[in-house]
């Protein structure tokens, strides 16, 4: 990852003007059979790495797919329970 950013940090010239490209980075590893696997965990840690601030990376886990869940199944709760009237905003 290191080098990819390194690489990606050498600033284009286009048209006389510099151009640096900046990234955010998902990384996860999963058996070559488990395509669909390996996507999702790579998308998690790309969702990480965005909502930690510009140009990181963040690698998959267990528990960050843990905390990822657990605040995506809050967030449908309070939408259902808004729709419910059982909370006020």
């Amino acid at each position: 990852v290191r080098d990819l950013r390194q690489a990606l940090r050498r600033p284009l010239d286009i048209d006389g003007e510099p151009f640096v490209i900046e990234c955010s980075i998902g990384l996860a590893s999963a058996p070559s059979d488990q395509l669909a696997s390996l996507l999702a965990s790579s998308d998690l840690a790309l969702y990480e790495a965005k909502r930690g601030g510009r140009n990181r990376d963040e690698l998959f886990s267990p528990s960050l797919a843990n905390k990822i869940n657990a605040e995506k199944q809050l967030l449908q709760e309070l939408k259902t329970g808004l729709r419910a009237g059982e909370v006020v905003p």
